[in-house]
């Protein structure tokens, strides 16, 4: 049996790329685990604990969670990076109780900064040269001086980068990946001649795994098995992907260097070794396409990895953020987007204030009476129809959010009628003269058969409305510029916790539109948004319409595309 069986153990950040995948093995290993989240997530095994350590009104409820645990791991950080970080883990430190044994806390190899040798140990200089970095060596510093003097025994784990499907794609791997799924040339800047050591989703579980079991304690690298140039991984996911992929050169970056790190005390002290390989990993990644970690484990990748050990395999299903189901099975894409609305909210979300602008340009554009929303979520945008179409269906996959619609919209006086399941697998009895795809074309697999469906649907004069987030968006600029994204067109780690597979702009939602036989009729973008959604909340109502009548004069860089279309007679 494991050690870990019967362990009462919390976890921060648990709805997190790494926290999702750690809970499910804890779980799984029979441990007692409590997850710690801003928004839980459904997992059986797993009590979950809605909670930002940075507030200070959440204390209480996190002192609750707490008691009565023996090891804690730390996984909560997010973007902007320095204060959440350091307020989440002083708000951790001031409510750890008594008797907890051991806390395993993720650091970053970023706290090093520029790297002075190849192979970097523990013991090299600690001088962080970004914001992210600096607030992870900040933390390892309070938890430092938490736990001395105290019967706590703190390990600290260094990542180097993390791969594996649903990663955010922030960094080199994950946006090659992302390009070669979408047949797009991988872009690589300047020879790609920079070494990386990256480490898979497994391996890094499996660390944690054995810091929770050592009775050591320090400070620990946590890297892969290989190292390879930026140019090799290009290669070998090129290699991998069964299909002809180009290289995009970009000009070299002044602060792209070789980070290569040596991983022995980890090896001596913790007993761990990686032991996915890089082909190993990459394949899987390839295989699952975008699926995050799972909340049910699918084998992926098998067979031994060059040590002889059994390799294991990625956990691939049911999760938030992922690329949907395997052929011919709905179950996972269904539990995937019920795992997104089990925390995400969109009714408290910034985007919610978008709704009646959306709603104000479908109403300008309407055909009809009868109208198809697909992807109702809440129904927030559905009651807002409700008073332009007194007929009006709806689908959405979600049942959590279908039982949410259905209570919000009981009174609604337009003739309901509500369907559960994936719109892919929608078959309607009728056509109706408007169909409303709001925010649907950049989650769902296959955007152009959707679209295909829907002409079919609709009827004689009928009107295709789609919304899409904006890749130009002012924001997505500001946020590629700050490197927070990889470009305007790379998904960030909100678009992954959403369940975005791709960010549309202007030239790219009308191709789509055209190989689903339709003809663009109006094409327009709602909102200027500066700031990500969390800053943008706090604008008041007269700031929000002067930034909604800017967005009718630069409609390219709005946060989102409005476009109203029907049947092109030609494609028929």
């Amino acid at each position: 049996m494991s050690g870990l069986a019967g362990r009462r153990i919390v976890v921060t950040g648990a709805s997190g790329f790494l926290g999702r995948a750690l809970v499910a093995r804890l779980a799984r290993e029979g441990a007692q685990v409590t997850g710690i989240a801003r928004r839980s997530m459904r997992l059986e095994g797993v009590d979950w604990v809605d909670a930002d350590l940075a507030v200070p009104a959440h204390g209480a409820r996190l002192t609750a969670a707490l008691q009565g645990c023996r090891a804690i791991v730390h996984l909560a950080a997010r973007i902007p990076y320095f204060e959440p970080n350091v307020g989440g883990a002083l708000g951790l430190l001031r409510v750890l109780p008594g008797g907890v044994g051991r806390m395993v806390l993720a650091s970053t190899v970023d706290v090093y900064g520029r790297l002075r040798s190849l192979a970097v140990d523990e013991a090299h200089p600690t001088e962080p040269g970004t914001a992210y970095g600096a607030s992870k060596l900040a933390g390892e510093v309070l938890a430092r001086g938490y736990c001395r003097g105290r019967a706590l025994r703190l390990i600290t784990l260094r990542f180097a980068q993390i791969y594996g499907p649903g990663a955010p794609t922030t960094k080199a791997i994950p946006i090659f990946l992302d390009r070669a799924r979408r047949g797009e040339p991988l872009p690589l800047y300047g020879d790609g001649s920079e070494l990386r050591q990256p480490l898979y989703l497994d391996d890094a579980v499996e660390a944690i795994v054995a810091a929770l079991e050592t009775s050591a304690e320090g400070i620990f690298n946590i890297a892969g098995p290989e190292v390879a140039s930026i140019r090799a991984i290009a290669g070998l996911i090129r290699q991998l992907a069964g299909r002809p992929l180009g290289l995009s050169t970009q000009p070299g970056r002044p602060d792209r260097m070789s980070l290569t790190f040596d991983c022995d005390r980890a090896k001596q002290a913790l007993g761990f070794t990686p032991r996915v390989s890089l082909e190993q990993g990459l394949r899987a990644c390839l295989d699952a396409g975008q699926d995050p970690v799972g909340v049910e484990a699918t084998d992926r990748a098998g067979g031994r990895n060059g040590h002889g050990h059994p390799m294991q395999a990625p956990r691939t299903a049911l999760a938030v953020g992922g690329a949907g189901p395997a052929a011919g099975s709905a179950l996972p894409e269904l539990a995937r987007l019920d795992a997104v609305a089990g925390w995400y909210d969109p009714k408290q979300d910034f985007d919610g204030v978008l709704v009646p602008y959306a709603v104000e340009r479908v109403a300008r554009w309407r055909a009809g009476s009868h109208a198809l929303e697909l992807g109702c979520a809440t129904g927030a945008m559905t009651a807002l129809l409700a008073r332009h179409f007194p007929a009006l269906d709806v689908v959405e996959g979600s049942a959590r959010y279908l039982d949410a619609a259905r209570t919000a919209l009981a009174g609604t006086p337009a003739r309901m009628s509500f369907h559960e399941g994936l719109v892919e697998a929608f078959r309607p009895r009728r056509r109706y003269s408007d169909i409303i795809l709001a925010h649907l074309l950049e989650h769902v697999a296959d955007p152009v058969a959707l679209l295909r469906r829907c002409r079919e649907w609709l009827e004689p004069g009928g009107r295709l409305h789609v919304l899409v987030p904006n890749a130009w968006s002012v924001h997505r600029l500001i946020g590629a510029a700050l490197g927070i994204i990889p470009d305007v067109h790379g998904l960030g780690e909100r678009d992954h916790q959403v369940g975005h597979r791709r960010v549309y702009d202007p030239e790219s939602l009308q191709a789509d539109l055209r190989a689903g036989g339709l003809a663009l009729h109006h094409l327009e973008g709602i909102l200027l948004k500066p700031l990500p959604n969390q800053q943008m909340a706090y604008l008041g109502e007269e700031v929000l319409q002067l930034l909604h009548r800017a967005g009718d004069a630069l409609p390219l860089h709005c946060a989102e595309l409005y476009a109203a279309c029907g049947p092109d007679k030609e494609s028929r």
